[in-house]
């Protein structure tokens, strides 16, 4: 009885855990999307000088939500300042991944789009959930809680999900077929892109590099059976 009773013990208190991580998780995803919200669909009013200029967001709606207006004001200031970014009404209008759609293609375009948006890295994962159907929302309802909140250990589950690594990359580098339509610029481009995703150079040195493609390469002269 006293194993029994501290068994049950210990499973309320990984409840009251799991409870706790996933209401901050809910309290972070209604954050964001009123900022967004903010962003995207901002209310006009005629001001004194006769032009329009948009509404500023309620502050005792913020502040009730654990944001200080003070934040607000520099994110406010910093895209006032910052005029390289596109407009909002150039924001492109991002689609949910089909079951015929290329799963890294997808990524790539996103992130790109995320970049372009000038989006924080941190809130990127925010802006995929979404758009995840099929096997990609199964590879992300079936993370960790504590892992779900980070971009790079969602696309590692994702890619994982689809038998994506960095052998397929390998393969895919070392593959001689060329679509008909792709030009010699496009083909360059594709390649180094292959390279970088198999071989991952960053953070490796010249020679952790090297036995990569020492040991590819050694493979390869191998026989069929010592391969």
């Amino acid at each position: 009885m006293a194993r029994t009773e501290g068994r049950e013990t210990v499973r309320r208190q990984e409840h009251v855990d799991q409870e706790r991580c996933f209401k901050a998780l809910q309290h972070q995803f209604s954050l964001l999307q009123m900022e967004v919200q903010a962003c995207t669909s901002p209310i006009l009013h005629i001001s004194e000088a006769g032009q329009e200029a948009p509404e500023r967001p309620d502050v005792n709606l913020l502040e009730s939500n654990g944001q200080s207006l003070a934040s607000v004001h520099r994110r406010s200031s910093n895209q006032a300042e910052d005029n390289t970014g596109p407009p909002l009404s150039q924001i492109p209008r991002l689609e949910k991944l089909s079951d015929t759609e290329d799963v890294e293609h997808f990524l790539v375009t996103f992130e790109r789009i995320a970049v372009a948006c000038r989006w924080t890295k941190t809130d990127w994962v925010w802006h995929l959930i979404p758009l995840l159907t099929g096997k990609a929302r199964v590879a992300y309802v079936n993370m960790d809680l504590n892992e779900s909140t980070d971009y790079d250990k969602a696309k590692s589950a994702i890619l994982k999900k689809y038998d994506v690594n960095t052998e397929t990359y390998q393969q895919k580098f070392r593959s001689l077929s060329v679509d008909p339509s792709e030009s010699p610029k496009e083909l360059y481009n594709r390649l180094k892109e292959l390279f970088g995703k198999w071989i991952q150079p960053k953070g490796k040195t010249v020679k952790e590099m090297s036995e990569i493609l020492i040991l590819e390469q050694y493979l390869r002269m191998l026989s069929p059976e010592l391969q």
